[in-house]
């Protein structure tokens, strides 16, 4: 394994993990708000719902669960590229691409659940000040632990893992594309971005609802895939419910992802 590349990829995850944090935390907030309410799934909505924290809390209410969602996104780079590439080398007649990158990603997921559930309660608890409000990454899970135990800290886990497929899917149609359209682009940039940027369409689309499912399994009383499922279509409509907070999604895709590849090349390019 290339050390280099483990590193690199953690820095630029670490790194946009931090600048969109902000738009981030609306997504969380609109994904476990049981409200029917189809204004959360636009753009507009993302920009609404941070004026409103920082005129009720000031600018640092954008930052909650910072440091959580800062540490899952170091802690699951640094894990997949080091759990993919050992596959890869020492697996990949009977995994595939696609089985190692599948089973590093489930590999992954079992490790850092626990601080993706204290990211989630941390960005959606209201921070007015409450002596009961979690303090940070550290004490949300210790008080979690002591108040639920091993499986309230893996609140969330079997739609995690079925999450997974995200980038399964997303490879396939990438893969799928870049040979369907390379005889009608010529400009390789063109080429790439439509191809990535359309992959990753298709992928979110199909895989979304299960983040807004574990979401909303980490933060509420409903302990199960079905019962969310139940409550999305008694209460929301399944549709405005399974795809609450896709505008923010999709307004931090984007920018998320020029910061990862400029900070990727940048940083590989220093440790050469």
């Amino acid at each position: 394994m290339d050390l280099r590349q483990l590193m690199a990829g953690s820095i630029a995850g670490t790194l946009s993990t931090a600048v969109c944090h902000p738009i981030d935390l609306v997504k969380v907030r609109l994904q476990t708000d049981a409200r029917a309410d189809f204004r959360s799934r636009s753009f507009l909505h993302t920009f609404k719902v941070l004026k409103e924290l920082k005129s009720l809390y000031g600018i640092r209410a954008w930052y909650q669960g910072w440091g959580a969602n800062v540490a899952g996104a170091m802690s699951s780079w640094g894990l997949y590229f080091m759990f993919y590439e050992y596959l890869k080398a020492n697996y990949q007649g009977e995994l595939g691409y696609l089985g190692s990158s599948a089973l590093a990603g489930g590999m992954t997921q079992l490790i850092t659940n626990p601080i993706w559930l204290a990211k989630t309660r941390l960005c959606v608890q209201v921070p007015d000040g409450n002596p009961e409000n979690y303090k940070g990454l550290v004490d949300c899970l210790r008080r979690t632990f002591n108040r639920e135990g091993t499986r309230g800290i893996y609140r969330g886990l079997i739609p995690g893992l079925m999450s997974t497929s995200h980038g399964a899917i997303h490879f396939y149609f990438y893969e799928h594309l870049k040979m369907r359209l390379r005889s009608h682009i010529q400009n390789d940039s063109a080429y790439f971005f439509i191809c990535s940027a359309s992959s990753k369409a298709v992928a979110l689309g199909i895989t979304y609802p299960l983040q807004v499912i574990r979401s909303r399994v980490q933060v509420t009383n409903l302990n199960t895939i079905s019962s969310v499922i139940k409550s999305f279509i008694h209460k929301e409509g399944l549709l405005t419910g399974a795809y609450k907070g896709l505008g923010p999604t999709l307004l931090r895709v984007l920018p998320s992802t020029c910061i990862t590849l400029i900070t990727y090349e940048n940083v590989i390019k220093l440790l050469k």
